[in-house]
């Protein structure tokens, strides 16, 4: 065996070596980027069902009413989903005030203990605030929001 049978010996096996690397690379390619792919179908299919629940979302702030430090403030539902009032923010005059919600006087009228507002259901929700309470805006887990408005 002379130097140069060594040589393309050598650069034979170099080549397979080579090949076999990128047939190893290239199959690793393929199973990232196919599961990176489900993962961006998975994302949008999400996005698109959270769009569907929050277009057929809305709520309409009826009233308002100020009591010695308790507001009282009646939303409808009145879109096709249903909500559960528990995960509704609450801002007052521009304060986050959903700490402050009285949960045991705060109920979805003509369902006592029910934590379920249906579409067409009204909730009366009892919170503690001492100001004005000149503005009111409910906001639902999905996003959707109402407001109200003194004066």
């Amino acid at each position: 065996m002379g130097r140069d049978d060594v040589l393309g010996l050598s650069l034979s096996v170099a080549a397979a070596i080579i090949f076999s690397a990128v047939v190893i690379v290239a199959a690793d390619f393929i199973v990232t980027y196919d599961d990176v792919t489900a993962r961006i179908r998975e994302a949008v299919d999400a996005r698109d069902a959270m769009d569907l629940e929050r277009s057929s979302t809305l709520i309409d702030v009826m009233s308002m009413n100020r009591t010695g430090g308790v507001v009282r403030v009646n939303v409808t539902n009145e879109g096709t989903v249903v909500i559960d009032p528990r995960s509704c923010d609450i801002l007052i005059d521009g304060v986050l005030l959903t700490g402050r919600v009285r949960w045991n006087d705060t109920r979805v009228l003509g369902h006592p203990g029910s934590w379920i507002w249906g579409p067409g259901e009204t909730v009366s929700f009892s919170i503690g605030y001492d100001g004005d309470a000149r503005r009111v805006i409910v906001i639902t887990p999905n996003g959707a929001s109402g407001a109200y408005m003194e004066g």
